[in-house]
C-alpha cells in the first residue's frame, strides 16, 4: 500500500519583476508522516527546503505548526521556506491577509502578510558569536579560496543566529564576493569546527545603490552547495549592519533591501526590518518578501506511520 503527498514548488524572496528567488516545497495541509518520509518527501524534491504545514500542538500558542527539511537533515527554520509557504497559502486561499503565528523547532515565530501579499517572518532575539582571530579568518579565506586581504579587516567575522546560526565573512567589493569558488569539503569542516550551519560572507557594494548589502551563502552541512535567498541569514545580516553601525536604527526599523543569488544568476531580493528595544539593543529582526508558485508534483510514500 503506498500513501503521496502534493508538492507545491514556490520561488520565494523574487524580485518586484519576478525575478530569481529561491525554490522551496511546500506541503499545505500535510499529514502526520514518519521522520523517514518527510526527509524522503524534501530530498524527492531536491528542493535547499520543504515545508510541511500541520495543526499547532495545543499546549502551545501558534495557528499553524511547521517542520523544515532539507535533503539531508530537519532544520529549525528555514526563512524562504516560510516566505513561500504562507504566500502560497494566502493566494491559494487558505489564509487571508493579517497576523499569524507559526511553530517551529527555533520557537513561537510571528507572521504578517500584508495587502501586498509580502509575509514578514519575526525572527528570533540575534545572538552573536565572538568574533573571529586572524588565524581563523584565513582558514576561512581559504575555504572561499580567497586571500584574507579581500576580507574587510575593518569588520568583524563572527556567527549569528536569528533561528539557525552562520558565520559571517565581511568582504572588501563586489568583486571579491563574485570570484569565491567555494570548497566544499573546507566549508564544510569549518561549519563544523564552529558549530555553524553555513558560510554567509557580505559585501556593502551592491546591485542596485538603494540596497544595503550584497551576500552569499554555502551550507554544505545541510546539503546545500549554495542558496539564492536565505531569509534567517539575511535577518542575521541585518543585525549585524545595525550593530556595526553600518545602518542606522532609524533606517532598519524602516526597512532595507539584501541582496542575494546574484552570482548564480537568480537575482534576489530580501527586505528586513530590525526593531530595538527601548535599551536602543537589537529586540528582533523581520524579514519579508514575495513569492511565485511555479508547479506541483505527487510524492509517493512507502513508509508510512
Amino acid at each position: 500500500m503506498t500513501q503521496s503527498v502534493m508538492v507545491h514548488t514556490v520561488r520565494a524572496f523574487v524580485t518586484p519583476k519576478g525575478e530569481g528567488g529561491n525554490k522551496a516545497g511546500v506541503v499545505a495541509p500535510s499529514p502526520e508522516l514518519s521522520p523517514q518520509d518527510y526527509q524522503h518527501v524534501a530530498k524527492t524534491m531536491g528542493h535547499s527546503e520543504t515545508a510541511f504545514v500541520l495543526p499547532p500542538d495545543t499546549h502551545k500558542p501558534g495557528d499553524f505548526k511547521v517542520r523544515f527539511f532539507t535533503p539531508t537533515d530537519e532544520v529549525d527554520l528555514c526563512g524562504h521556506a516560510t516566505i513561500g509557504t504562507f504566500s502560497h497559502m494566502a493566494q491559494t486561499g487558505q489564509i487571508k491577509p493579517g497576523q499569524y503565528q507559526q511553530q517551529t523547532k527555533a520557537g513561537v515565530l510571528d507572521l504578517e502578510i500584508d495587502a501586498q501579499n509580502t509575509v514578514w517572518m519575526t525572527q528570533a532575539k540575534p545572538q552573536f558569536g565572538e568574533p573571529l582571530n586572524t588565524q581563523q579568518r584565513a582558514e576561512v579565506a581559504d575555504a572561499l579560496q580567497l586571500t584574507s586581504s579581500d576580507l574587510d579587516d575593518a569588520l568583524p567575522a563572527q556567527s549569528i543566529s536569528t533561528g539557525v546560526k552562520e558565520l559571517f565573512v565581511p568582504l572588501k567589493s563586489l568583486k571579491a564576493l563574485h570570484s569565491i569558488q567555494p570548497d566544499q569539503q573546507k566549508i564544510l569542516a569549518l561549519s563544523k569546527k564552529h558549530n555553524v550551519a553555513g558560510i554567509y560572507p557580505f559585501t556593502q557594494e551592491t546591485q542596485n545603490r538603494l540596497h544595503v548589502a550584497q551576500g552569499r551563502n554555502f551550507l554544505p552541512a545541510l546539503g546545500i552547495p549554495e542558496e539564492s535567498a536565505t531569509g534567517v541569514a539575511n535577518g542575521g545580516l541585518a543585525a549585524y549592519l545595525v550593530k556595526q553601525q553600518l545602518v542606522s536604527p532609524n533606517v532598519a526599523q524602516q526597512g532595507i533591501i539584501l541582496e542575494q543569488g546574484h552570482a548564480m544568476d537568480l537575482p534576489s531580493e530580501i527586505q528586513a526590518r530590525v526593531a530595538l528595544n527601548a535599551n536602543g539593543d537589537i529586540d528582533h529582526v523581520k524579514v519579508g518578501g514575495r513569492a511565485i508558485a511555479e508547479n506541483q508534483t505527487e510524492v509517493k510514500l512507502y513508509a508510512l506511520v
